[in-house]
């Protein structure tokens, strides 16, 4: 666009004509309108570049296609006759105006281009009008009104300068924040493949530890681990959309599940061990933690998750030391008996012997007796008391 518009001042002011091509005629006559309409052509691409006229306004893009076309078809055109100059002149200020309508379109949707470009596009229509008054004769001749249009120009490619600076400094700034987007945005991705990973690996440990559940807020399971369906017995398709009562095995009461949904659907967390039936009619005790999700702001929970640690081996480890333990206190308690009972026995024996000792002696006195009758008492009372002490000894050997 500059080197057309420079070469459109310089054969305006006859310089080519006079030092670069004096040997081409129709150069010298037609070379400022025919350099002119091809800077104009170009200019209007770079308009039309500069404020993405094909996105942003695409009804105008279309025009400035056209005005494009033809310019470049006057260029063709001059190369064969002059007749069409003071046409060509009408094409400039025509097409200057439909560029000013353009440019005020991109300052009312406040495009930062378009200020600048309005700007500098403002100071050279108004020379080409100028110079269309000039050589219709509307106006006087003067210096202004001669090199109107180079002096619109000059000024014009000034501010298309401080336009192309303004450029650099926005993509400058645009790159480095591109940059430290670019920055951030690793450091997010990192962060993240961090968390993925890191959640990876809690949820591999939690698969393999914990039997792990989702449900939905009235009870529907959403989500089971392969280790709740080991310990289960059911698929995840037969789990997914049924209730954890599919494993209830009626060891508790009705009170104790009451409770249970009173506390989670108040947010709190639920904390107790649970006895379940497994798909084949077995029993299994796990130890269940129940945490409702509340979203920040939210009263009730949207969702429930169940982690259980299997408890059933525990359980009847527990169980067996319990029914040692309450062997153990019996045996105790027949070892203290049988103690109590050896003693007892012991000592009765030693009080039986003399009570059979003095019975036998009792007897043997009696020969003695001379009253027949008061001997025969003896002997019948003395005979009671064998037959006591034999009661006695059988009592003994029974305890023993």
């Amino acid at each position: 666009m500059i080197v057309f518009v420079a070469l459109s001042v310089i054969a305006y002011r006859g310089i080519g004509a006079e030092f670069i091509w004096p040997g081409i005629p129709w150069l010298t006559q037609s070379g400022s309108l025919w350099f002119g309409s091809i800077s104009l052509a170009v200019e209007l691409l770079f308009i039309r570049r500069m404020l993405n006229a094909s996105a942003l306004m695409p009804k105008f893009d279309v025009i400035l296609k056209y005005l494009i076309g033809l310019n470049l078809l006057i260029a063709l055109i001059l190369l064969w006759t002059f007749s069409i100059a003071k046409y060509v002149v009408i094409s400039f200020a025509m097409s200057s105006a439909f560029v000013l309508v353009v440019l005020l379109a991109g300052v009312f949707n406040k495009q930062r281009n378009a200020y600048f470009l309005l700007a500098g596009f403002s100071l050279l229509a108004i020379g080409i009008i100028i110079n269309l008054l000039h050589v219709f004769a509307l106006i006087p001749t003067s210096f202004y009104t001669i090199n109107a249009t180079q002096i619109g120009s000059g000024v014009e490619l000034l501010v298309f300068t401080l336009l192309l600076s303004d450029r650099y400094q926005v993509i400058l700034f645009e790159k480095q924040r591109s940059e430290l987007e670019l920055a951030a945005e690793k450091i997010a991705r990192h962060e993240i493949e961090l968390l993925k990973q890191t959640y990876f690996e809690q949820h591999f440990a939690l698969d393999k530890a914990a039997i792990f559940a989702e449900t939905d807020t009235i009870g529907v399971i959403t989500f089971v681990n392969e280790h709740f369906c080991r310990i289960s017995g059911y698929s995840q398709t037969e789990l997914i959309g049924s209730t954890h009562s599919l494993l209830k095995s009626d060891i508790h009461p009705l009170e104790f599940y009451d409770k249970l949904w009173k506390t989670i659907r108040s947010g709190i967390v639920w904390c107790d061990e649970i006895c379940n039936k497994h798909k084949n009619g077995t029993l299994y005790c796990v130890s269940e933690v129940i945490v409702p999700i509340v979203d920040e702001g939210a009263i009730y929970p949207k969702k429930y998750i169940t982690i259980l640690f299997d408890i059933t081996d525990r359980k009847v480890a527990e169980q067996r030391q319990f029914e040692l333990t309450r062997q153990m206190n019996h045996m105790q308690k027949i070892e203290s008996l049988s103690r109590l009972t050896s003693g007892i026995a012991h000592d009765f024996n030693n009080m039986l012997a003399a009570i059979v000792i003095y019975n036998e002696l009792n007897r043997f006195f009696t020969n003695d007796c001379p009253d027949e009758k008061l001997k025969e008492k003896l002997l019948f009372n003395a005979q009671q008391v064998d037959i006591v002490s034999d009661r006695a000894k059988n009592l003994i050997k029974k305890m023993m």
